[in-house]
This record gives structure tokens, sequence and C-alpha cells, in this order.
């Protein structure tokens, strides 16, 4: 899976929801040593956040959470339709056969 980063925005937004996306912090790397450049909110409620590390070019590297509240200070570079708008598909399981 690889997301299009061309015409990444440096103006922020305000707000957290799922589907934004945010700038790493701190040197973040996944478990190959790839750097985390955004993060992509994946789930969202008021205590927990879970994110995905998305490379410089689009890459889904690692995934992490976070208390709801480390967000608050961060401002908001852009925003994915595709994620939001997946709480509103339905996905089937294909489950194994018990032996």
């Amino acid at each position: 899976m690889k997301f299009d980063m061309s015409g990444a925005p440096k103006a922020p937004f305000d707000g957290v929801r799922v589907g934004d996306i945010f700038a790493a912090k701190g040197g973040a790397r996944s478990a190959t040593g790839e750097r985390v450049t955004y993060w992509l909110v994946m789930v969202a409620n008021p205590q927990r956040v879970h994110l995905a590390g998305l490379s410089a070019d689009g890459q889904m590297l690692t995934t992490t959470s976070y208390a709801a509240h480390v967000l608050d200070d961060r401002k908001r570079l852009g925003f994915c339709r595709e994620i939001a708008d997946l709480a509103d598909i339905n996905l089937s399981i294909e489950w194994e056969s018990n032996p």
C-alpha cells in the first residue's frame, strides 16, 4: 500500500479526526530503520488515537498509539478521505473452519 504524497501542504489546519495527517516529530523510525515523516490517524476516540507512520514518499512503515491529547497541540497538514470513508464500509471475513 502506498499513499500519494504529492502536493503535501505546508499550511496546517486545526482538528483531530480519522484521516488527519500530522508531521512526525522526534526522529520516529520503523523497525527497519526508515524515518517516519508523517502520522496518519487511523482510529480516534476521546482517550486514544491509533496512527500509521508514513515515509516521505507515502509508504506505510509502522503503527503506534498515543493518548488523544498528544495531538491537541499539533498542526494538521492534510486529510486522507479514503481512510475516513472506511468507517462506512463493511468488510467480510473468511473464517477458517474448525478441525
